[in-house]
């Protein structure tokens, strides 16, 4: 998972550009990346999983999320 994420727990999406800078909007990252030789933005999306992490007494395991 990208740094940016879990500085940002609730930051679901965002974009990057070539020399990796990161914007919340995606007409910031363009507009920034028109300066740069390579102008290249990628939209990063927060990784889901159904998996929930329990940790406890030091140990972990995963388990599916039920309802």
């Amino acid at each position: 998972m990208e740094q940016i994420f879990r500085d940002n727990p609730n930051l679901d999406v965002c974009y990057k550009t070539s020399d990796g800078k990161y914007f919340y909007l995606r007409t910031d990252a363009v507009n920034y990346a028109t300066r740069l030789k390579d102008k290249k933005v990628e939209k990063l999306l927060r990784p889901q999983s159904s998996d929930v992490t329990e940790v406890g007494k030091g140990k972990e395991k995963k388990t599916k999320k039920t309802e």
